[in-house]
C-alpha cells in the first residue's frame, strides 16, 4: 500500500482552524495558504470534514492598548475584520469545497473557538490548525491515525516545529532537564514507521489528538506532550 494513501482518513478525522484578526484582513490569503499547504503535504485531506472558526472580538476603548490576541482590537480594524468573515462565509474554492465557517459570537480565544468546532465534529480524530503555520514537509497522517488507534493511550501528538525539533535533542534534554541518554532511549516510542518523542513545554502548533478527550474538558489534556519526528 501506498504510504501516503488517503483512504479512509475522512472516515477518522475531522480538521478545525482557528482565525482571529489580523492586520492583512480582510485578505483570506493567509487561511488559504495553510489549507493550501496541508492538502499539498496529505493527498486527500481536502475530503475531510472542516471547520474554521474566526474569533469574536472587543473594541479597545479610550486609552486602551489594542491586542488582538487579547480580542481587543482598534476600532479601524473592525469594518476589515468583519469583511473578512463575510468572506469566510463565501463557498470555498478546492482544495476543502466543503469547509465550513463558524463565528464565535465574542472573544472566545483559542480554547474557546475549538470548543464551537468541536460541538459540529462528527469523527474520533482532529487535527487542529493555526491561521498563520503552513505546513512546510509531507507527512504521513494516516500512519499517526493507524498508531494512534493501536495506542489507545496515545491521545495527543504535536506535528514538529522549528523550536519543538529544538527541544527534543539529546543535549537539550541532558542540559535542561538532566536527562541521560539510557532514559531519552526509553521516552522515545517508535510505532512502525513514526517516531515519537515527549516535548516536556507545551508549544502550541498543529497538532492531532483524540476528539472525545478534547470534548470532555481541555484541562483532561496531560502535561507531557508528545511530537512526532
Amino acid at each position: 500500500m501506498d504510504p501516503m494513501d488517503p483512504s479512509g482518513v475522512e472516515e477518522l478525522l475531522s480538521i478545525i482552524l482557528v482565525t482571529s484578526p489580523v492586520p492583512s484582513n480582510p485578505s483570506t490569503e493567509m487561511v488559504e495558504h495553510v489549507l493550501q499547504s496541508m492538502a499539498a503535504s496529505v493527498p486527500g485531506l481536502e475530503l475531510v470534514e472542516s471547520f474554521i472558526v474566526s474569533d469574536g472580538f472587543r473594541v479597545c476603548e479610550k486609552d486602551q492598548k489594542a491586542k488582538a490576541k487579547a480580542g481587543r482590537i482598534a476600532v479601524e480594524m473592525v469594518q476589515p475584520y468583519q469583511e473578512y468573515r463575510c468572506r469566510l462565509d463565501e463557498p470555498w474554492p478546492r482544495p476543502f469545497a466543503a469547509l465550513q465557517h463558524l463565528r464565535a459570537p465574542e472573544h472566545k480565544g483559542f480554547a474557546g473557538c475549538l470548543h464551537i468546532a468541536l460541538r459540529k465534529v462528527t469523527r474520533p480524530y482532529v487535527l487542529v490548525l493555526q491561521h498563520d503555520r503552513p505546513c512546510l514537509r509531507p507527512f504521513d497522517l494516516k500512519k499517526l491515525l493507524e498508531a494512534m488507534q493501536a495506542q489507545p493511550s496515545l491521545k495527543y501528538v504535536g506535528l514538529p516545529t522549528k523550536a519543538s525539533l529544538a527541544r527534543t535533542g539529546q543535549e537539550y534534554f541532558a542540559s535542561q532537564w538532566q536527562v541521560g541518554q539510557d532514559l531519552q532511549s526509553v521516552m522515545e516510542v517508535s510505532l512502525g514507521p513514526v517516531i515519537l518523542r515527549p516535548l516536556f513545554v507545551v508549544r502550541l502548533g498543529a497538532h492531532l489528538f483524540r476528539g472525545t478527550l478534547q470534548k470532555l474538558g481541555l484541562s483532561e489534556r496531560a502535561s507531557m506532550e508528545w511530537r512526532f519526528h
